[in-house]
């Protein structure tokens, strides 16, 4: 498999760095605008090499992916039977649904990616993250799902057919839908109504 690689690179390398350079093709074109009239054009020969080099790393990408994984090397099979027979028939099931409710749906916000300080989150409406977290925080004071009807739910679930629900009762802003004596962040609280 590394030989294959090693092929593959070796190529891209020697299509990439033996294409003539932008510079040499204007230059043949200058001095010899008879003779190659309509050689290649510039934009379409960096667009050449880059094509050579992004296909070959592309391939490596495939290949190595495919030889990489097989059923064997990617997951440990469980060895109890019944763990087994149960996995069987869940991954039977194909189509499920997986919930997250909490205080991002005061906000209006797809889960609670906003609390992650990284430049590439997005906080619509905001520009300082310190009051972006510090308002959704506060949404605690404010998230009261009284029309949740997990009955309605599950009957729209089945009626899609769905044959199971995973309904996340604590996702990574830490706040529980659940009562604990391990935290106020939680929906049974008395700051929530």
């Amino acid at each position: 498999m590394v030989l294959y690689i090693k092929i593959i690179l070796r190529t891209a390398v020697f299509f990439y760095s033996n294409l003539p350079a932008a510079s040499s093709i204007r230059l043949i074109n200058w001095q010899n605008s008879k003779k190659v009239a309509n050689f290649i054009e510039l934009p379409t020969l960096i667009f050449m090499k880059h094509f050579f080099l992004i296909s070959a790393l592309f391939g490596c990408l495939l290949f190595t992916g495919a030889m990489a994984q097989t059923e064997e090397e990617s997951y440990v099979w469980p060895k109890e039977p019944k763990v087994l027979e149960s996995l069987k028939t869940w991954q039977g099931y194909k189509f499920g649904l997986l919930i997250h409710m909490g205080l991002y749906s005061v906000q209006g916000t797809i889960e609670s990616w906003g609390l992650c300080p990284e430049d590439w989150v997005g906080r619509p409406g905001y520009d300082d993250y310190n009051k972006y977290a510090q308002d959704y925080r506060g949404n605690k004071a404010k998230f009261n799902p009284v029309q949740f009807d997990p009955q309605k739910w599950a009957k729209a679930f089945k009626g899609s057919g769905a044959k199971y629900m995973i309904y996340s009762t604590k996702h990574h802003d830490g706040f529980c839908l659940y009562d604990t004596k391990y935290t106020d962040f939680k929906v049974t609280d008395k700051g929530t109504p």
